[in-house]
């Protein structure tokens, strides 16, 4: 694909990170502010690497597992920026996106044994 005199070019293979509601994009916001250094590593870890297993990156379990985006299950995961933060998100392989889902600075309470909330 080419790119117009003064586009932005696109890294080759790799995805497209959005926001799946405003809420998400006022978390992912807020985030920023606090955490720009850990949030640059970590934009470029889900750019590149949404899929990847490690102990800050991983799929959530249970219900968490999967979130309906646009009418599609996608698998969710989490990353963590931090101790404390936390990034979820979904995966659409075949448009090669990352829908971010949830932004927050302390660990979400649907992840604590026994909490049966989920946001989908």
């Amino acid at each position: 694909m080419c790119a117009a005199n003064g586009s932005a070019l696109p890294r080759p293979n790799s995805y497209t990170i959005r926001a799946v509601d405003n809420r998400a994009e006022k978390d992912w916001t807020r985030m920023c502010a606090m955490l720009s250094g850990p949030l640059e590593v970590a934009w470029d870890q889900l750019t590149v690497h949404p899929l990847e297993t490690g102990s800050d990156q991983y799929q959530l379990k249970g219900e968490l597992s999967t979130v309906t985006v646009g009418g599609v299950t996608l698998p969710q995961w989490q990353y963590k920026p931090t101790r404390s933060a936390r990034i979820w998100y979904a995966v659409d392989e075949e448009s090669k996106t990352v829908w971010l889902t949830r932004a927050t600075m302390s660990h979400p309470k649907e992840t604590e044994r026994g909490h049966r909330g989920s946001r989908k």
